[in-house]
């Protein structure tokens, strides 16, 4: 982790950061819950990324109680950075255009940063703000099972489930880790987490800090806007550029939760094999996961008993686990299956194969118990989908592993 020594135990400034670009029907109530805190941030920077709505309309009515700042757009990275260079505090909070923040957000990071002087930045969690046809409003959980059995870093990885308006972070971290990619017109916050959380350590404030709501408004950039209904692809296609760079950047020993750097036991090999196959299919990402598979294979032939250890059977249970890409692109995983069908013995096979299909036979299950129609049929599809590439395991030629520039080794 990162060296924190230099960071200061209690830091007197706090700057909030709200970046964003054509979306005057939302703001406004995002600005207002950031300046109703309980614990007031010293400033609040929004940054118009060349709006061409009433967003500077808007910004104008508050006066000095924000500091705005115009720019030609760019996207929401170019924002942010623009903003990171302005900032004179010393804990940074980045609150979304769209989001609405719990009173006592602020307060409650502050806080668990003061008392974990150790920490580089305080993390919370959040609910959806859905609004219905009619206008009204309601809060739902989104599902949030978060394995705590694996390493903090590794579960970032696997899956983005902290987001930028519920972390407080130090500006030293920002430093350290350099600006946010420009070249990301989705999954900049994703990418950014994971430089932050390779280098440091977080401390969990245990509550949910804003409400994310959800809606079908402009994203993405005038360059490279995202359609509505596109907005899933469009985070499929970012991850799948960042996981591209993971990849081959990523030392093996980086998917083991001590991260040892010295030579890696067989064993070793193994677990951080399965592991990376594991976030690359949860990224769609299936000729990497296949040829992780397989190194997985000859090492598991090579090895006394040819079995599972428990904690390999969980690592596949997390393939298709909540808010997987895996089921997203289960058309593609040809390869996958092709390698899974060919690289084992049939026991094995089957062992793999069971613990691949369990969490979906488990969404089966609670649709059934719940009375959820479309979950069901969506889920049974699924099942179908998985059940046939499985059974025919075709070969598909590999996709090039490719090298994504403008990110950190």
């Amino acid at each position: 982790m990162g060296d924190l020594r230099n960071f200061k135990s209690v830091p007197a400034t706090i700057t909030a950061i709200v970046p964003t670009y054509n979306r005057a029907r939302y703001l406004a109530a995002a600005i207002d819950s950031v300046l109703d805190q309980t614990l007031r941030p010293a400033e609040v920077l929004v940054v118009d990324d060349g709006s061409v709505d009433e967003t500077r309309e808007i910004l104008k009515t508050y006066g000095a109680r924000i500091q705005a700042i115009h720019k030609t757009n760019g996207g929401k990275a170019s924002a942010l950075n623009l903003a990171l260079k302005n900032a004179r505090g010393e804990f940074i909070w980045i609150f979304d255009d769209d989001d609405v923040a719990l009173p006592d957000a602020l307060e409650k990071m502050f806080n668990a940063l003061a008392e974990h002087p150790e920490s580089a930045f305080a993390y919370g969690s959040h609910d959806h703000l859905v609004e219905s046809d009619s206008g009204q409003f309601r809060v739902v959980q989104p599902d949030l099972r978060i394995d705590i059995s694996l390493d903090f870093r590794l579960s970032v990885l696997e899956r983005c489930y902290i987001f930028q308006p519920a972390m407080l972070v130090r500006r030293a971290v920002f430093d350290a880790v350099g600006p946010f990619n420009e070249a990301l017109v989705r999954s900049q916050d994703y990418e950014m987490l994971m430089r932050i959380t390779r280098r440091f350590s977080g401390v969990d404030v245990g509550s949910i800090l804003f409400h994310q709501r959800q809606h079908s408004g402009p994203r993405g950039s005038a360059a490279s806007p995202v359609a509505k209904g596109k907005v899933a692809s469009a985070w499929i296609r970012y991850d799948d550029m960042i996981f591209s760079h993971v990849y081959t950047a990523y030392p093996l020993s980086e998917y083991l939760a001590d991260r040892n750097h010295g030579e890696l036991s067989p064993s070793e090999k193994r677990s951080a094999l399965l592991e990376r196959a594991c976030i690359m299919a949860r990224k769609g990402m299936w000729s990497h996961a296949a040829a992780d598979l397989k190194a997985f294979s000859a090492l598991l032939r090579s090895s006394a008993e040819l079995s599972l250890t428990p904690s390999e059977s969980a690592t596949l249970q997390r393939f298709f686990g909540p808010y997987s890409y895996a089921d997203h692109k289960l058309s593609e995983s040809g390869v996958f299956f092709y390698a899974l069908k060919n690289s084992f013995p049939v026991r094995v096979r089957w062992m793999i194969a069971k613990n691949l299909l369990a969490p979906i036979l488990g969404e089966l299950r609670y649709s059934i118990r719940n009375g959820h129609v479309r979950y069901f049929l969506g889920t049974a599809r699924k099942c179908i989908v998985f059940s046939s590439m499985y059974l025919r395991a075709r070969r598909r030629r590999d996709e090039p592993i490719g090298v994504m520039t403008g990110m950190e080794s």
